[in-house]
């Protein structure tokens, strides 16, 4: 595989996935409530994965899930890095008080 082809292709999804996160927490500020779920799974090979999804209703009043984050854990997932992981998105996302 060509280098600059996969350097050039990953800061162009950089960029798309700054975008999108940029347009993520303009979308949030909007919502004045916001339930969270956490979903933990277990990979056999590489360890584990931690995806936090939003829902909530829009301004039609249509209930909307959206993900709003995803790490993977490759060391033992002790409840710190858990709890330290969900602060650290939630106030990235300004969602934190809602």
């Amino acid at each position: 595989m060509n280098k600059n082809f996969t350097k050039k292709s990953y800061f162009l999804n950089f960029d798309r996935y700054l975008i999108f996160k940029k347009q993520l927490v303009t979308l949030l500020a909007k919502i004045p409530h916001i339930a969270i779920t956490c979903d933990l799974k277990k990979n056999s090979q590489t360890g584990y994965f931690l995806a936090i999804t939003g829902h909530f209703f829009d301004k039609e009043m249509s209930y909307r899930s959206i993900l709003l984050s995803f790490k993977s854990f490759n060391k033992r997932h002790f409840a710190k890095n858990i709890k330290a992981f969900l602060v650290r998105e939630l106030t990235k996302l300004k969602i934190e008080n809602k």
